[in-house]
């Protein structure tokens, strides 16, 4: 017998053989799969949907069909229509069932940096002795995952080298549907010192879990780079309130350019 508890193994009674082990990793992926899906599930869809929205507008990557956004989402075809609805003074719809923002929706962007804290999945960890920043970094360079990704002040300094930012005091990582059994592996194999923080402590690493299908994550010279909207999300839960406001500034100035 095997006990599990969200998709991870807590127990087991007796031995197993080969079939039985085999057999054991395809449930605890199916039961992953479902526990990802429908406990960790979004809480709004206007929150990923205006993310996917203003990433391809800051990048100037064109329209997006509707059936796009309900695939990279995974909300389904009316969710994103009645969203795409909410939207409707920001976007420029084409007949081909396609939309964009036509200028930046300052209104809904403020509801969405509200709404960020609750909507977020969001694992934080610190430790009493940590290791350097510079080691931590290079461990997670060194696993060569293609769904792990820097945000927080390591992407901003990307998207805007020259943002007013001094040193790492924390470092922000955005994962792409990981269940909470890969998050805790990873945090064990960067630090084992590091625990999940409690009231009134501030992070060393943090690490936020996306629920859409695609990453949107850019290739940086070493390493991936969280999306911008995920970054400038992460200048704002760090209380970096400065560089945020520089890096939307930069985002919103580059779209004109």
């Amino acid at each position: 017998m095997v006990v599990f508890a969200k998709g991870s193994i807590i127990d087991k009674f007796g031995e197993l053989n080969n079939d039985e082990i085999d057999a054991l990793v395809e449930i605890r992926e199916k039961l992953s799969k479902d526990i990802f899906e429908n406990v960790y599930h979004k809480k709004d869809a206007l929150f990923e949907i205006l993310r996917i929205l203003l990433v391809h507008w800051f990048r100037r990557s064109g329209s997006l069909q509707l059936s796009k956004l309900e695939q990279l989402s995974g909300y389904s075809y009316p969710t994103v229509a009645a969203t795409i609805n909410k939207l409707d003074d920001y976007l420029i719809r084409y007949s081909d069932r396609s939309v964009e923002l036509k200028s930046f929706p300052q209104r809904n962007w403020l509801k969405l940096i509200t709404m960020s804290d609750e909507t977020r999945l969001v694992f934080g960890y610190w430790a009493y002795r940590p290791k350097s920043m510079e080691d931590l970094i290079k461990r997670v360079q060194e696993r060569h995952e293609n769904d792990i990704a820097f945000g927080g002040i390591i992407g901003a300094r990307y998207y805007l080298p020259g943002i007013d930012l001094v040193g790492i005091h924390r470092i922000d990582l955005t994962v792409l549907k990981w269940d909470s059994s890969k998050i805790e592996t990873l945090i064990r194999e960067l630090d084992p010192g590091l625990k999940k923080i409690e009231r009134g402590t501030l992070p060393q690493v943090v690490v936020h879990n996306l629920t859409r299908s695609e990453s949107l994550f850019s290739q940086g010279e070493k390493f991936n780079i969280a999306d911008e909207v995920e970054c400038l999300l992460d200048l704002h839960e760090a209380r970096l309130e400065s560089p945020f406001s520089d890096l939307l500034e930069h985002c919103k100035e580059q779209v004109n350019r």
